[in-house]
């Protein structure tokens, strides 16, 4: 990390995220606008998943898991914000629960929690910075992490409690981007971006996210966004982290060099009723799904389900005189 102080950061991340929430459309839909292109990306996500689960994605397979359970049970979610996700998977369960919706932003949580009391859901929404999570042990079915990760510092300490939180049978469940600290590009992934750069017409190069107003981009930008924020500040550190805790039953890389393309940054620049603009977006999902089987490259993104991984405590033999 740099010189900016902790407090500073967490300032940045509130303000950040309540200005995504700005205006009605937001507020109401609890979430935020993301490009066609985007979308299809999800899609193409979202079939990775079924293919290994049998599941359409990570609210599909979260929705069928819990009801798949025969009794009450209870969901925690880290850095859950205005709670769509959320919402979206209660509105499809059929078995009694309590959900519990964590995250730093009071402002961005209550609008979700909100919504969910008109539901009549049963929601709780906890204010707690999640680098010192606390939580009961063996307290939660469920626990929820939807793009949160790669947000949090102490990712040992929290996968640590995750697995003392979860009940014998519960299940830790994610999808997030475990990309190189700084959301910066792995060299190997730099350099195909950069060949890719070179090919692609000019309309697909403009930067909607970098300035007020759309910039000409003539080289990929690979910023390092952990400067002022927690935008990846330790995104390296993920996977190695809920190894070493948890049990891991599915992980899924899904993307090596989609982001770049499609996310907010450069994908509301794809209009996908235009022919050359489809076929650009197929062209580079199959290159990088090429890149993912072979792996040529390190994925960007990746779905993954654990299990309790049962600590063994090593009883002190007394020797008798």
């Amino acid at each position: 990390m740099n010189n900016i102080s902790y407090r500073e950061r967490i300032k940045n991340e509130i303000k950040f995220y309540e200005a995504l929430y700005a205006d009605e459309k937001a507020k109401k839909s609890l979430t935020w606008e993301t490009p066609a292109a985007w979308q299809e990306v999800e899609k193409h996500v979202n079939k990775l998943i079924r293919d290994k689960t049998g599941y359409d994605g990570y609210i599909d397979y979260v929705v069928n898991v819990c009801n798949s359970k025969s009794r009450p049970i209870k969901i925690l979610s880290l850095a859950s914000g205005a709670c769509g996700n959320e919402i979206a998977i209660a509105n499809q369960l059929n078995v009694p629960f309590e959900f519990t919706c964590v995250d730093i932003n009071l402002q961005i949580l209550n609008l979700g929690i909100q919504k969910a009391k008109e539901l009549k859901y049963n929601f709780h929404g906890l204010i707690q910075d999640i680098n010192n999570l606390n939580l009961e042990p063996e307290s939660y079915d469920f626990i929820l992490a939807y793009a949160s990760l790669h947000h949090f510092i102490n990712l040992d300490h929290i996968a640590k409690t995750i697995n003392l939180a979860l009940g014998d049978d519960g299940e830790f469940i994610t999808l997030d981007i475990p990309t190189r600290n700084g959301y910066r590009l792995w060299i190997e992934t730099f350099e195909i971006i950069k060949l890719l750069w070179m090919i692609l017409p000019e309309k697909y190069k403009i930067d909607h996210t970098s300035s007020k107003t759309p910039t000409y981009a003539k080289e990929y930008p690979d910023r390092d966004y952990s400067q002022n924020s927690f935008e990846c500040i330790r995104s390296e550190e993920i996977l190695p982290a809920l190894n070493k805790h948890l049990k891991c039953k599915f992980y899924i890389p899904c993307l090596s060099i989609s982001r770049r393309f499609f996310d907010n940054m450069f994908g509301f620049n794809f209009d996908l009723s235009n022919y050359l603009d489809q076929n650009v977006l197929n062209f580079i999902l199959a290159l990088d799904q090429y890149y993912i089987e072979t792996e040529k490259l390190k994925p960007e993104t990746f779905f993954g389900v654990y299990a309790k991984k049962k600590t063994i405590i090593k009883e002190k033999r007394v020797r008798r005189k």
